[in-house]
């Protein structure tokens, strides 16, 4: 006869009843959710000269995931950056901040907001953020709307670009990179 799972952990050292501990990205007490501004966009009094939203998706190819980070400008609905990677890191968000500053610079007082994700939250990219000229802003904590337009515009890019060519890891970058520069200078009205 076997262990049951209990002694089995015992044996191992652990307990069963212990409660896990997570670290997460609400308790970056610096980080506000300043979003909810952009609905006062334009009126007078108010310290909000323009927002950007970014986000990061996945991409499966026949070799695993590829991941695309993008940083839209909310106003004009235009990418004002991206970045595309193999690996969802750091980096890869650092990619498409670093890509803003190659296509143009961020209206004094310009806010940059994004979902919960650690790579967002990490110190290295609010200290990019900073430099930038940029006020970081992050959703709250189970809030998803303040970023959907970053959310949608990904989702887009998937259903008109990926999901249709069933992409190889050498067609993707190329065609994926070509999509996001023709939406970064196609001018959108409304």
């Amino acid at each position: 006869m076997g262990a049951d799972s209990g002694s089995v952990l015992i044996v191992c050292g652990l307990n069963r009843n212990e409660p896990h501990t997570f670290v997460t990205t609400s308790a970056v007490p610096d980080i506000e959710d300043v979003a909810a501004m952009a609905t006062s966009f334009g009126q007078p009094g108010l310290p909000f000269a323009g927002l950007w939203v970014a986000d990061f998706t996945y991409i499966r190819v026949s070799t695993g995931f590829c991941f695309v980070a993008a940083i839209l400008d909310a106003c004009s609905r235009k990418v004002v950056g991206y970045a595309l990677s193999q690996r969802l890191d750091t980096l890869l968000a650092l990619a498409a901040l670093r890509a803003v500053g190659a296509n143009r610079a961020p209206p004094k007082g310009c806010i940059h907001h994004t979902d919960r994700e650690c790579q967002y939250a990490s110190q290295a990219y609010r200290d990019a953020l900073e430099a930038a000229g940029l006020k970081g802003s992050m959703s709250g904590v189970g809030n998803p709307y303040h970023n959907a337009q970053a959310e949608s515009f990904l989702k887009t890019l998937k259903v008109e670009e990926v999901y249709r060519a069933g992409y190889s890891l050498q067609v993707w970058g190329p065609r994926v990179a070509q999509k996001l520069r023709d939406v970064a200078n196609q001018r959108r009205c409304g």
